[in-house]
């Protein structure tokens, strides 16, 4: 696909579009939004949308799995999933890169929050209001109750 044929402002949103994928991967949704405040039209969004697609500039499945691959050392899925969502991506197709996410991937993360949190300190020997403040901060980070307190055990 060329700009060929294209008109004046349908150019000016594919070079936009380019410009913006040249600091950072975006999902289609996030592009399309850039745009849309941008101030072009939706035939310019949607031409612009075309040509970065043709090119391979934009892919939804590979920008999640890259987000998992980033952050799986260190958020929960349920946190990566919301994330992904808030950037627009298709439900179902990260419903399907996501039945194929390690769940080790995510008690390591919930490991590392844990030492974090911990400084070097045994769990066991906080007193009860500090144990149930931590354990309320990786709930809140999405990790299962029963996941944090089984973990919980380790420490």
């Amino acid at each position: 696909m060329t700009t060929e044929g294209m008109s004046e402002e349908e150019k000016k949103a594919v070079k936009k579009a380019m410009d913006l994928l040249l600091h950072k991967d975006r999902t289609r949704q996030e592009l399309r939004e850039r745009l849309e405040k941008a101030g072009f039209s939706r035939k310019a969004e949607e031409a612009a949308l075309a040509y970065v697609t043709s090119y391979g500039y934009i892919d939804d499945e590979r920008y999640i799995m890259n987000y998992i691959e980033f952050h799986k050392e260190s958020r929960s899925c349920s946190d990566i999933r919301y994330k992904l969502m808030q950037k627009g991506v298709d439900k179902e197709l990260l419903q399907a890169v996501l039945e194929d996410y390690p769940r080790e991937a995510e008690e390591t993360a919930l490991r590392k929050q844990f030492e974090k949190r911990l400084k070097g300190r045994c769990f066991s020997e906080l007193d009860r209001k500090e144990q149930q403040k931590i354990l309320a901060a990786m709930v809140r980070k999405g990790y299962p109750l029963s996941e944090v307190k089984k973990v919980s055990v380790d420490f």
